[in-house]
């Protein structure tokens, strides 16, 4: 986009817009449509690299992330009349997508069934949710020494915490609260200091830029 016609649209007094003068009317509206036909498409870029982000944090985590879905927009210059939508329109069942992470059985109490009454299973209820909480572990390496070689001998640590104290799905929630979620470096350290994880802000920012 012109960078002159951004910085016009931007810095646009409407007071002293002459409105009736119709040709500089009809070519501020002409601008003013362009600019918002631009500003449209890098809505739609934005969105577009931040299912991208979401889809490599869900990665990152063992997800497969959300398949890519062509938008179902008709062209622009399309003169078909749009089509009024249906009114018997219904929710599309989606619990068999939902993953199942525990079962919880509720028992009827005996005491409330007539004699005659016949078990005929069980009528599941989902309810989504979700936990934020840590997942602190302690590596106990096995450690030898040689007397001949005068060396000490270490179990290896998973690649992932090499060179690190943090772990993986630590690091990818910091990366979708920075670049999803827009969240700055300085409230993801409040939000990691409130879970008890001894981090400083310089950690965060290595992890953002470095890793």
């Amino acid at each position: 986009m012109n960078k002159s016609l951004e910085e016009e649209i931007v810095t646009l007094d409407i007071d002293k817009i002459d409105f009736s003068d119709e040709k500089s009317t009809k070519e501020l509206f002409r601008k003013l449509l362009n600019f918002i036909e631009f500003q449209a498409k890098a809505i739609q870029q934005l969105k577009i690299e931040n299912q991208e982000l979401k889809d490599e944090v869900s990665r990152l985590k063992g997800s497969k992330g959300k398949p890519k879905i062509a938008p179902n927009v008709p062209p622009r210059d399309s003169k078909q009349p749009p089509t009024e939508k249906s009114k018997n329109w219904s929710k599309s069942p989606k619990n068999h997508k939902i993953k199942i992470d525990r079962v919880v059985w509720l028992d009827i109490g005996s005491n409330i069934l007539p004699p005659d009454a016949t078990y005929l299973g069980y009528e599941p209820v989902i309810i989504q949710n979700i936990k934020l909480q840590t997942d602190n572990i302690e590596y106990r390496r096995e450690h030898y020494y040689s007397r001949s070689q005068n060396k000490h001998y270490y179990a290896e640590l998973p690649k992932e915490i090499q060179s690190t104290q943090f772990g993986s799905d630590l690091k990818a929630l910091v990366a979708m609260l920075y670049y999803v979620g827009r969240v700055t470096e300085n409230k993801i350290h409040s939000i990691l200091t409130d879970f008890n994880i001894f981090i400083s802000e310089g950690e965060i920012s290595n992890m953002l830029t470095k890793e």
